[in-house]
């Protein structure tokens, strides 16, 4: 059973980019009828695309002068060697429904059940909450491997996760596990569940602290330190995030956003800054 890498030419040359045969050992499983065909950690020592050709002989009376009948069947790529970023551990492959055996989602947990969040924010998964924990879900497949779940659900290549929050007016909770803060007065727990798309289903439940937010301030001054910033001269705001519309008629000075959490994220497409030259 040859695993065939195909290299990026087609020469017969013993040259790198060449394509090699590897000779797989296999065994037939006749209750099944099947055949498993193994490739050692120790024969994987040159990464690219694996396609794999199955040649069989077949007893078949009055086929050539011995009978025997050769059948070469050729399933194509199926599987790439990478250095990184691809699965590790025994992995076993369908080639008849193109799958990884083992992408089951079996067990579901997080470094951390409750997440805490500001009042009127969002926060993506993966990313630290407002007391700096990961707000990060690890899948436990049926394979023993463990996978971090990566937000992206066109991409995700294993049982699918949906998310519900118990109060969605509060929190709602988007198909990549996003959350969606509402405004609160005051701290708001909320519920959000999890589980995969097979059954049986894994289920997970874990608490979100919605948290009133503290007042942030954006405008302009000429200060050139925080410390010298003074907060009467720039406009507060209930919540730092969202859309803020701020204007400056005061030469040399300095755009300031002051809020009590980390910015992550400054979307300036919508700034007009005039430019005057001085004098």
């Amino acid at each position: 059973m040859p695993l065939l890498p195909c290299g990026p030419c087609d020469c017969k040359k013993k040259c790198p980019q060449a394509p090699m045969d590897f000779l797989a050992p296999y065994k037939i499983l006749e209750e099944k009828n099947k055949i498993e065909v193994y490739f050692p950690a120790q024969d994987q020592f040159q990464a690219g695309s694996y396609k794999l050709v199955v040649t069989a002989v077949i007893w078949e009376s009055g086929w050539g002068r011995t009978n025997l009948h050769t059948y070469t069947m050729d399933y194509g790529i199926v599987f790439d060697l990478v250095d990184e970023g691809g699965e590790s551990g025994n992995i076993t492959i369908d080639v008849d429904t193109n799958q990884i055996e083992g992408h089951q989602v079996v067990g579901l947990s997080m470094p951390n059940t409750t997440v805490a969040v500001w009042s009127q924010s969002i926060l993506p998964i993966n990313m630290p909450d407002v007391n700096n924990n990961p707000y990060r879900i690890n899948c436990t497949l049926s394979s023993g491997i463990i996978k971090q779940y990566d937000g992206d659900p066109e991409k995700w290549p294993y049982d699918k996760l949906s998310f519900e929050s118990s109060n969605p007016s509060i929190l709602s909770v988007d198909e990549r596990g996003t959350l969606i803060a509402a405004h609160v007065e005051e701290d708001t727990s909320v519920n959000v569940q999890v589980w995969n798309s097979e059954l049986p289903a894994t289920v997970m439940t874990f608490t979100v602290i919605v948290k009133p937010a503290i007042k942030g301030y954006i405008g302009f001054s000429t200060a050139t330190d925080a410390n010298s910033v003074d907060l009467e001269t720039l406009t507060s705001y209930d919540s730092i995030y969202g859309n803020k519309n701020v204007t400056n008629s005061i030469y040399g000075a300095y755009l300031w956003i002051v809020s009590p959490t980390p910015v992550t994220d400054i979307d300036g497409g919508n700034f007009d800054v005039p430019f005057e030259p001085k004098g």
